[in-house]
């Protein structure tokens, strides 16, 4: 082949190898709670040189998958007497709640969420519970409002009332849009009649009959009055099939002190095989030579070793970078959303010394809890957006009923206040709140 030339390359070629076990590491990092606890159950069956300390008090929240028999009925019926018991509201309760609860209260705890019935009430008295128990009321109470924070909203209510309560109290500390005076009605509702509602609520509260027929169609639409039926078993096999989150980190606070914790998974308890332990001593000391089933113990026991560690490296990590974000949003943390501050991971790598990707890992779908036990993402608080929209979510909320604000006027408002931006962008973060238009606003 005339003008063509073939030549060989002596340039080196470099390759960047990446150690399995960094690849695991990074793995292992970017696991939510859940899956965390997934991977250790896949672990717990792989390996037998781990195992769960004895009397660990800490189930999995997660039932296995059940496979579709096609057998007889004495078959299945047999089969249906070997499955776990169904995983019920309050087993859920239990699990929470230990997550965020002080254990000195976990006692109390489990006496009060096995009151709390299908429909998500707590059929108890305050005062028999404390005599029962033999503890001090106020410890009753502690526990009833750690109770109260967990998922589904207004669940462990005492009466319909407080149940209301308790979710129009979540829905405006997640800043979703509430009606003003929408405690005041829910209140006055008791000892009213069916006939003539709106006229009954107005004269006891002085609302307006058209504020009232609002907050009203708000209730219906927004509240539950039995939270108990929002609950569904995890059939999934995951929290996310039941729509409920666990928070992967807990901050607590104590006085003007942040603390952050990591919420309790079977990682806590995870060991060495004592077993496999003691056959590794015992060929130790006979200092004998290894067999194939020697051979094998020990690779298993050094694989056992390294996930311990990954794990421990992981935990170690991400409470680093927790610590560093509550450090860096500790006013919005106490005080609201109007105190967050602008913040990239990339500072939080410059802060902690890690790399930017171990950032991203240690907070991308993880859940924070705040101390008012509010379950947020991890991305909360990177958000740039968060003082802006609770100032819509304010603006709206104080508005003139007869004449919404459209999107421009937000716009203005918001630039008055030290906020420029442009409608559309406006009018996306009204969208993200769930705030429908001024048109749709003028017609309720």
């Amino acid at each position: 082949m005339k003008g063509v030339s073939l030549e060989v390359s002596a340039k080196p070629q470099t390759t960047v190898a990446v150690a399995p076990q960094v690849v695991a590491q990074s793995e292992l990092l970017g696991l939510d709670l859940a899956e965390l606890d997934s991977r250790i159950e896949q672990e717990l069956a792989d390996n037998p040189a781990l195992e769960l300390e004895e009397d660990t008090p800490l189930e999995q929240p997660f039932l296995p998958r059940v496979p579709t028999f096609q057998h007889t009925e004495e078959k299945q019926a047999a089969v249906a007497e070997n499955l776990p018991a169904p995983y019920t509201l309050q087993d859920d309760l239990w699990w929470q709640f230990r997550a965020v609860a002080p254990r000195r209260l976990h006692g109390v705890g489990q006496r009060l969420i096995a009151a709390v019935d299908d429909d998500g009430y707590l059929s108890a008295d305050l005062f028999d519970l404390a005599a029962e128990l033999a503890v001090a009321p106020g410890e009753i109470q502690e526990a009833i409002e750690y109770l109260q924070r967990l998922e589904p909203p207004g669940v462990a209510a005492r009466s319909l009332q407080e149940c209301l309560l308790l979710q129009v109290s979540r829905q405006r500390d997640e800043g979703q849009e509430v009606p003003a005076g929408a405690e005041e009605i829910i209140k006055a509702c008791g000892g009213t009649l069916r006939a003539d509602l709106v006229g009954q609520l107005a004269g006891k509260t002085k609302i307006k009959r058209a504020r009232v027929e609002q907050i009203l169609d708000y209730v219906r639409q927004n509240l539950y009055p039995f939270p108990g039926y929002s609950f569904i078993g995890p059939q999934q096999g995951a929290a996310e099939a039941r729509g409920y989150t666990y928070p992967d980190v807990i901050i607590r606070q104590q006085g003007q002190w942040l603390k952050v914790e990591l919420a309790v998974s079977r990682a806590h308890y995870l060991r060495l095989s004592q077993a496999y332990l003691h056959l590794e001593r015992a060929h130790r000391e006979l200092q004998g030579q290894q067999g194939v089933a020697q051979q094998q113990a020990g690779e298993q026991l050094q694989r056992a070793r390294e996930f311990l560690r990954m794990l421990q490296r992981r935990g170690q990590v991400i409470k680093k970078v927790a610590e560093a974000v509550v450090e860096y949003q500790r006013q919005f943390i106490i005080h609201g959303p109007m105190y967050h501050r602008s913040l990239a991971k990339k500072q939080i790598a410059q802060l902690t010394g890690l790399h930017e990707a171990s950032v991203c890992r240690a907070t991308k779908g993880k859940y924070v809890m705040l101390p008012s036990g509010q379950i947020v993402g991890f991305e909360t608080f990177f958000e740039v957006a968060v003082p802006v929209k609770r100032l819509i979510a304010q603006l709206v909320r104080n508005e003139p009923p007869q004449r919404p604000l459209s999107d421009r006027e937000l716009a203005r408002l918001l630039h008055e206040r030290g906020h420029s931006l442009a409608r559309r962008t406006v009018a996306k973060y009204r969208q993200a709140l769930g705030i429908p238009g001024s048109a749709h606003r003028r017609r309720l």
